[in-house]
């Protein structure tokens, strides 16, 4: 993998492991589970990302408790970055977003007594709640933080006035968004670097709409042979290559795919690959939505 990203003052992997996948597909094992985590900590991976959300119906937190007992079997809770969101749970089938400040603090002890944690490295806004300033918001989280509970603090969900909006109640450590082609997000990017923060990158793959057309691109097989590489590798390195602050949050549940997307973390593109990628993808893009 190449150099460390930082969120905050700490040195994390350049690919983060979201775990949401491996609570929601319920085709999955313990040892399925167990054989994912060691695979990505095998491969360098030291962010891991959840939330109180990614939850079993009827199980709250149930996917930090996951995170948690799988990360302290590994022996390696402690030394790597734990990333989880409040302000938005699972009740049943239901998926409310509550972002009142009395609900961002019960979502943080929740989730710090399922991780089995003193404190949360990054702690976020998982949604904006429309009803809900979020500076109450983040101002509960900034309470959290003074507190020793939570040591950095972040948004998820963000458009860039809200960003701003947030940055000016506390120190915000990392956004975390869906990346997208129309410009958005690109804008978003570019505000968190030239702040200096962690922009975190769920659902990567996501900006390709059309795999098979994307994959057929003469250009696209010329570079993957070039650097033995598959194309889910080189959006990937496209994505690392926008900005020292971007950090894919891979999806990834499979241990050969976990460890094929950490590798791509070590591709390194030239100039030229990446401006034909990127006119590539620009030709193929998902829909912001997708």
């Amino acid at each position: 993998m190449r150099s460390p990203r930082r969120i905050g003052d700490v040195d994390v992997s350049p690919i983060a492991l979201g775990t949401a996948g491996l609570v929601f597909d319920t085709s999955h094992s313990a040892a399925s589970r167990a054989a994912a985590f060691g695979a990505a900590i095998d491969a360098g991976i030291t962010a891991f990302d959840t939330a109180a959300a990614y939850s079993a119906a009827g199980e709250p937190h149930s996917g930090e408790r996951m995170l948690g007992d799988r990360l302290r079997a590994a022996g390696v809770l402690g030394s790597v970055a734990v990333i989880t969101k409040g302000g938005h749970s699972r009740r049943g089938d239901s998926f409310p977003i509550d972002g009142r400040p009395e609900s961002i603090h019960s979502h943080c002890r929740g989730s710090l007594a399922a991780l089995g944690v003193g404190v949360i490295d990054l702690y976020l806004l998982h949604w904006p709640d429309p009803e809900v300033p979020i500076e109450e918001s983040v101002g509960a989280m900034l309470e959290l933080q003074r507190s020793g509970l939570v040591r950095d603090i972040g948004v998820s969900n963000v458009s860039l006035e809200q960003l701003h909006r947030a940055r000016s109640v506390a120190p915000i450590a990392a956004v975390e968004n869906k990346f997208t082609l129309d410009g958005t997000q690109g804008e978003i990017l570019l505000a968190a670097e030239a702040a200096g923060i962690a922009y975190l990158g769920y659902s990567p793959l996501g900006i390709v709409r059309d795999w098979p057309l994307f994959v057929a691109r003469p250009e696209v097989a010329a570079i993957a042979a070039q650097h033995s590489a598959d194309p889910q590798q080189l959006v990937i390195a496209w994505l690392l290559a926008q900005s020292p602050t971007f950090i894919p949050v891979s999806g990834a549940s499979k241990p050969a795919t976990i460890t094929s997307t950490a590798d791509a973390g070590g591709l390194v593109l030239s100039p030229g690959e990446l401006a034909a990628l990127g006119a590539a993808l620009s030709r193929h893009p998902a829909r912001p939505d997708a």
